[in-house]
């Protein structure tokens, strides 16, 4: 049974060494940016980039390619569904002055989140997934599950052995011949188990388990998100953990919401605190220094910024 999206690990872990890859080339493409904080035009680009099965086609790129609606989007996304709109002015502010200094460059994490969260809906949400996908103009008129996901297999593999083409998975965001064709097979093989699920002339066989899951007793956090991420700032900041590389954020975000319960800090019963909690530990680039706003505010009282520097330490490098 696919229960994790941690079964697709194996692919998962080559597409994040190919997007932090130095070799790997980054540039900007210019796409649709919003205009204002508009809910419903936002939560329907989340359903039309991570709730539905791609299918369209653009030719093979061997670069990344970031745009700034991309880039400003999970904020934008986070932003209306969890806030209250009176505060949409000021954060809308600060998202067109992020997007003035945009730099694609400094953006590689982007990358990896929309992959990861089309995967995450796959594993936990492939009802609407599939639903969605049924709505298509290109299956009207079609409700057999099988027949669509026979259909999807051919184009996917048809794609992958084309050189020339591969599958836009997001309309903002340009992914690598080599990175789409991964993501595909990852999909390939969520198709493969759906349909042995309904062939009744097969057995149903899962991708091959790579993890092992073992279960932890979590600790209630009784502060906010934004005062564990201080906490962890400052433990790296004073070298009493070591230095959290960008490609390894999202993965220790994860851990750390797996240790600490944050149900405490859920504003609606719809949110997903592992998620808005990476939104705030993962923090924004400046040139290529890693800032957390919500410490520079006047409105933040900081909590963890007496903790003393650790002088046995003589591997950290986090800048004083």
């Amino acid at each position: 049974m696919i229960t994790d999206p941690k079964q697709f690990e194996t692919k998962i872990q080559l597409i994040r060494n190919l997007i932090w890859d130095e070799k790997t080339q980054i540039t900007s493409i210019s796409r649709f940016p919003y205009k204002s904080l508009d809910e419903e035009k936002i939560m329907k680009q989340y359903e039309v980039y991570f709730e539905n099965f791609p299918v369209n086609l653009q030719p093979a790129q061997n670069e990344i390619g970031i745009s700034a609606f991309s880039a400003e989007f999970f904020d934008a996304y986070y932003l209306v569904r969890h806030e209250k709109s009176q505060f949409y002015s000021d954060r809308w502010n600060e998202i067109l002055t992020k997007r003035a200094a945009f730099d694609p460059k400094l953006h590689r994490d982007v990358v990896e989140n929309f992959i990861e969260d089309l995967i995450h809906n796959l594993v936990y949400f492939y009802e609407k997934i599939l639903a969605n996908t049924k709505r298509q103009y290109y299956f009207a008129c079609i409700d057999n599950e099988l027949k669509i996901l026979l259909c999807l297999l051919d184009r996917y593999k048809s794609i992958i052995a084309d050189s020339k083409t591969q599958v836009e998975v997001f309309g903002s965001l340009q992914l690598t011949k080599k990175i789409s064709d991964l993501l595909v097979e990852v999909l390939i093989e969520f198709i493969e188990y759906r349909i042995s699920l309904l062939s009744e002339s097969s057995f149903p066989k899962s991708p091959e388990k790579t993890f092992f899951e073992f279960p932890i007793s979590s600790i209630l956090w009784q502060g906010t998100q934004q005062e564990l991420c201080e906490l962890f700032v400052q433990l790296e900041k004073q070298g009493w953990i070591n230095e959290v590389k960008s490609g390894d954020r999202k993965s220790i975000a994860d851990s750390i919401t797996k240790i600490f319960d944050l149900s405490n800090t859920k504003k609606s019963d719809n949110s997903d605190f592992r998620k808005s909690f990476y939104q705030i530990f993962k923090g924004e680039l400046k040139g290529y220094n890693r800032i957390y706003p919500f410490l520079e505010k006047e409105s933040y009282t900081k909590k963890f910024d007496k903790i003393q520097e650790n002088k046995n330490n003589t591997h950290n490098s986090y800048p004083k």
